[in-house]
């Protein structure tokens, strides 16, 4: 369970630690899924406008997926955010370009 320790104080050390919850959440739920591509590095080092990013490694090239394809991504992308709801209490407009993302692979 994550918990905040008495010193941390600063709102940097906070964000950080919602940040890296949020991308566990990601590989947690990739991970987890039977045919999602592995989860190949993380980061929580903000880069352009994402704070954090979950990468995976592709098994095979494909130009289209299957329904079931896309529903792993569906559920891998929103890892995210529902490990901020369970282990933070919270949720953060940290998952807005999930949500975005999701939006369109569900039309």
């Amino acid at each position: 369970m994550i918990r905040l320790s008495d010193s941390v104080h600063d709102s940097t050390s906070v964000a950080a630690i919602g940040v890296a919850c949020h991308e566990a959440g990601h590989a947690v739920a990739m991970h987890s899924l039977p045919t999602h591509d592995p989860v190949h590095q993380i980061s929580i080092i903000p880069r352009g406008h994402a704070l954090g990013l979950t990468w995976t490694q592709p098994k095979e090239d494909s130009n289209h997926l299957t329904r079931n394809e896309m529903y792993e991504q569906i559920v891998g992308l929103l890892g995210g955010r529902v490990a901020e709801a369970l282990f933070l209490k919270d949720i953060s407009t940290g998952a807005s370009n999930d949500i975005d993302r999701v939006t369109k692979l569900a039309r």
